[in-house]
């Protein structure tokens, strides 16, 4: 290509055009050197080695998936705790008196019932459960000692009156109405399944009389007098190793199965 001259009076123009001219020639040249090299690599080159590392690798990677897509949707959940189910009190409701009744809770396992304890306890009511659990004795505001069993059965084994060794006869409705604060039966408990305790004055009468104890058979049938236990205050308590627990104005007492008050 003939350079043009500078006192040409194109000069300025015929440049440009030369510019243009072998930008235009170099960049064909370079399109033809790539495609050139392009098609002499593409001789060479394995287009089924880079097909199976293609596939290989969207395999791994569809495995992957397949793998996070299968651990199971752990959800994090809290459940209450569940509140244990408290059986119903089973109560058997035990007539005392007119309009006095005693609620006692018991137990039924293979057929045999067996008392607990009282839930409802009359003004002026005194209960024990004997050893067994299968009695319960009574000492009502009147003063009258019942004995009941688990079918609901009563048996009273109230002394109605007292006879005196010279055949006096004391009738016990007389002495309470004449001796308000008399003690004819009271606190009446069980030693065993037998046999009863109870506080009284008997065999004395009047007012601010000493205490005695006496026992008496579930049946009423035999009494005994317990002389030696004489004082001013008794209290019956519960069934120990030796017996039951007496306390005698102040002193502590058992009275054995032999029917014996020992210390």
């Amino acid at each position: 290509m003939r350079k043009p001259s500078i006192f040409s009076r194109d000069y300025e123009r015929q440049i440009r055009k030369r510019k243009r001219i072998i930008t235009t020639i170099s960049i064909i040249a370079f399109l033809i050197v790539v495609v050139l090299g392009v098609k002499f690599t593409t001789k060479t080159f394995n287009f089924t080695d880079v097909k199976a590392k293609i596939q290989k690798w969207v395999d791994e990677d569809t495995s992957e998936n397949k793998i996070v897509d299968e651990v199971p949707n752990i959800e994090s959940t809290y459940e209450a705790p569940i509140e244990p189910i408290v059986p119903k009190a089973k109560i058997m409701e035990l007539k005392i008196s007119e309009g006095k009744i005693l609620k006692v809770e018991y137990e039924e396992l293979e057929g045999v019932i067996k008392f607990k304890e009282a839930k409802e306890i009359p003004e002026g009511i005194e209960y024990n459960i004997s050893p067994s659990k299968q009695l319960v004795v009574v000492t009502d505001d009147k003063q009258n000692i019942k004995v009941i069993n688990t079918k609901g059965e009563e048996k009273n084994i109230t002394k109605d009156s007292y006879v005196s060794p010279k055949g006096e006869i004391f009738k016990k409705d007389i002495v309470q109405s004449t001796y308000k604060d008399y003690l004819w039966h009271k606190s009446a408990k069980f030693i065993n399944d037998k046999k009863i305790v109870y506080k009284t004055n008997m065999p004395y009468f009047g007012s601010g009389l000493n205490q005695y104890l006496w026992l008496i058979d579930i049946d009423g049938k035999n009494e005994i007098t317990l002389w030696q236990s004489k004082g001013k205050d008794i209290i019956i308590g519960n069934i120990k190793e030796k017996g039951i627990e007496v306390t005698i104005d102040g002193n502590i007492k058992y009275i054995n199965n032999d029917n014996n008050l020992v210390n």
